[in-house]
């Protein structure tokens, strides 16, 4: 539904039916052009220092956790119309996303060794280069099948792997199967802690975050260059609870 300036303004004044404060609510989760269209409006109706304060309070309940200032302005402005509780629980998730793409980067070049034209999964590997992943989704799993009882284990680590960036690198993501993808990589090389760094992306964006801090925790047991990162991801989180 496109929402207009009079939603807006029935939403915050409060006049909207409990259906439809219910459904502009769930827009405001995923659609960031509406939040700053009420935020804009929600300072002109309550003021800046209304404003300031609810932000405070946000601030002092997420006890300091260093956020995007302008994603907790539009959560101060919506916590002056539904309530400060219902916000924080509502954006706290959308935090932890965009806490996942600070931190998530694909890869940008497959090694030269996976153009080798004898490589059994060179078709579905080389499409990273061009960054078609919906074309890398559907070669591998098409190509792991086929040969997964003739390759090495190896082989199959690194395209379970790919195929678990795939599912993240897509612009409509698919956690769940790039998690299977990543536990499946692990059965075959355990000891991969790239693996482990995705997976802990991979429960953050599902929202998980025992999990999240569990592969983390691993992490910054090792002397893999994302430790440091995964230090600073857990002191956040841990601001956050």
């Amino acid at each position: 539904m496109k929402y207009t300036e009079q939603h807006i303004v029935d939403f915050i004044n409060k006049k909207l039916t409990d259906a439809e404060m219910n459904a502009f609510q769930k827009e405001l989760a995923v659609n960031n052009e509406l939040l700053e269209q009420v935020s804009e409006k929600t300072i002109e109706a309550y003021g800046r220092i209304k404003l300031k304060n609810k932000l405070d309070d946000i601030s002092r309940t997420k006890k300091g956790a260093s956020v995007n200032l302008k994603y907790w302005l539009a959560a101060a402005a919506i916590a002056l119309i539904i309530g400060l509780p219902i916000v924080l629980k509502q954006f706290t998730v959308g935090a932890h996303e965009e806490l996942f793409a600070e931190h998530f980067k694909t890869i940008k070049h497959v090694p030269q060794m996976y153009h080798d034209v004898n490589h059994p999964f060179k078709k579905g590997l080389v499409s990273f280069d061009s960054g078609n992943f919906d074309e890398v989704i559907e070669h591998l799993n098409d190509e792991i099948p086929k040969v997964k009882n003739d390759v090495d284990d190896y082989h199959l680590h690194d395209a379970h792997v790919y195929l678990g960036l795939a599912y993240l690198s897509k612009s409509v993501k698919e956690p769940q199967k790039a998690l299977a993808n990543f536990n499946k990589a692990q059965s075959y090389d355990s000891s991969n802690h790239d693996v482990v760094w995705y997976k802990a992306l991979t429960y953050m964006l599902m929202n998980k975050i025992d999990q999240t801090k569990r592969n983390l925790k691993r992490l910054t047991k090792t002397k893999h260059p994302k430790s440091k990162d995964a230090k600073n991801i857990l002191n956040e989180l841990k601001s956050w609870d």
